[in-house]
């Protein structure tokens, strides 16, 4: 009786692990392959993003903080959220936030569980927004 409960009850904690993750989840490495499979290199900035742009681009939206990079030598903001809801619901935040604010020009891309910011401020490189788009097409593929 008692390896009947036991085996029922590893049963039970297997079933409930595997149910927990959400299969879409899109992870930072997967979004960097991505993008250098479009021949878009990421770099490391020298300095804060916020130091260059105030303070609204690197904030924390919905409890995550942004991966910080450069891309074309302009602010490129990662997002990797838990879920398609918690993307949402960053997203969400970062339009109350800027809603009557004048911010420079900016892209902003979604996929499944994540948010990009691409910060070019005047001038947009046409291939470099091409690759993007490529880039998040083929994420979203996978998926």
């Amino acid at each position: 009786m008692r390896k009947a409960y036991l085996f029922l009850f590893t049963l039970f904690v297997l079933i409930t692990a595997c149910q927990g993750q959400d299969p879409k989840v899109i992870t930072l490495k997967d979004v960097i392959s991505s993008l250098e499979n479009q021949h878009l290199t990421l770099e490391e900035p020298k300095e804060r993003i916020g130091n260059i742009f105030g303070n609204i681009f690197g904030n924390k939206l919905n409890g995550i903080k942004p991966n910080i990079y450069l891309l074309d030598n302009k602010p490129f903001l990662i997002y990797i959220y838990p879920s398609e809801e918690d993307r949402k619901k960053g997203l969400k935040e970062f339009k109350k936030e800027t809603e009557n604010m004048n911010v420079v020009s900016y892209n902003l891309y979604e996929f499944h569980n994540g948010l990009i910011f691409y910060v070019y401020e005047t001038d947009l490189n046409e291939s470099i927004e091409e690759g993007l788009q490529k880039a998040l097409s083929d994420l979203e593929k996978v998926q």
